[in-house]
C-alpha cells in the first residue's frame, strides 16, 4: 500500500445518536442523502469534468496545465460511515476541497444539524470508503481532543497551504481564525466585495449558498429548546455557532450582516 502526502478532512455529525434513536424521524435520512448527493457529485462529475479538461489542456501544443498532470492527483475522495465523512485531496485541490466541505456544513445546519471535525496533511491512503493512514489517525484525535465546538479546526500547516504560505486575507478566505483564536473553515466565504451594481449578485448568491436567516432561526430555537430541557451542554454548541457567525463570520464579509441581521443572544 503506498501513502501520497494529502490534504484530508474529518468530520462528525453532532447529535446523531439522540437523532437516530427514533426509527420514525426521518431528520437523518435527509441529512444523510444531503451527504451523499455531494459524494455523488464530487465523485463522478467534478472527476469526469477535470480529467476532460485535463486531456483537454494537455493536448494543446506547447501548453502545460498548472498543477499535477496526473489525472488522479486531481481527483477529490470521499468516504462515509454513518455519520462520519472523510474527504480527501493532492494539496493542489485543497481549496476546491475546502469549499465542498463549506457547501455540506450549510446543508446540515439547514437541516439542524452542527458539525465538528478537523483538517490535516500528511500520509494517506484513500479510494472511496477505504482511508488509512498516519494523516486520518492525527485529524479524528483532532476532532476529538481539540475541536470541541461544532467548527472543522485546521492546522498550521493546511492553512499555510492554503493561501500558498502567507497570513490568511480576512476577506475571500474559506480559512479564518475563530472567536477562540483557532483556524476554522469559514462555511460562508464571500469571495466579492458588495457594490451598487452587484448587490443582486449578492442577494442572489446569499439565497443560493447560505440562507443566513433560515440558519440562525435554526440556531436560536435550538438554542431555546435546549435551554429549556435544561441541556446546557449542547447548548453551548449551538451558541459557539452563533457566535461564531455573528463574529468572525461577519467580520470577514461584513455585506452579510444584513441577511443575518447582528444581535446577540446569550445562554442563559
Amino acid at each position: 500500500m503506498l501513502y501520497s502526502n494529502r490534504v484530508v478532512v474529518y468530520a462528525d455529525i453532532l447529535g446523531w445518536s439522540s437523532e437516530t434513536n427514533s426509527i420514525e424521524n426521518q431528520k437523518p435520512i435527509q441529512a444523510v442523502k444531503k451527504i451523499h448527493e455531494r459524494a455523488q457529485l464530487f465523485n463522478a462529475k467534478t472527476r469526469a469534468e477535470e480529467r476532460d479538461e485535463l486531456a483537454r489542456l494537455l493536448a494543446l501544443p506547447g501548453f502545460t496545465p498548472v498543477g499535477p498532470t496526473n489525472p488522479e492527483a486531481r481527483e477529490i475522495q470521499f468516504g462515509a460511515f454513518s455519520d462520519n465523512v472523510v474527504f480527501s485531496c493532492d494539496p493542489f485541490m485543497i481549496r476546491s476541497t475546502i469549499d465542498i466541505v463549506a457547501g455540506l456544513v450549510i446543508e446540515l445546519l439547514h437541516q439542524g444539524f452542527l458539525v465538528r471535525g478537523a483538517v490535516g496533511l500528511g500520509p494517506l491512503h484513500h479510494m472511496d470508503n477505504i482511508i488509512v493512514g498516519p494523516a486520518l489517525n492525527a485529524v479524528v484525535k483532532a476532532e476529538q481532543k481539540e475541536a470541541m465546538f461544532p467548527r472543522l479546526l485546521v492546522s498550521d500547516d493546511v492553512a499555510s497551504l492554503y493561501v500558498r504560505g502567507s497570513e490568511p486575507p480576512l476577506k475571500g478566505s474559506s480559512i479564518i481564525l475563530d472567536q477562540l483564536g483557532r483556524h476554522v473553515v469559514n462555511p460562508f466565504c464571500l469571495r466579492f466585495e458588495e457594490t451598487g451594481a452587484e448587490q443582486p449578485l449578492l442577494e442572489n448568491f446569499e439565497a443560493t449558498y447560505f440562507g443566513l436567516q433560515s440558519i440562525r432561526t435554526e440556531i436560536e430555537s435550538k438554542i431555546q429548546v435546549l435551554q429549556s430541557s435544561g441541556d446546557q451542554h449542547n447548548a453551548e454548541k449551538w451558541q459557539y455557532m452563533f457566535n461564531f457567525i455573528d463574529g468572525p463570520v461577519l467580520s470577514a464579509a461584513p455585506a452579510l450582516g444584513r441577511f443575518w441581521n447582528s444581535g446577540s443572544i446569550a445562554l442563559k
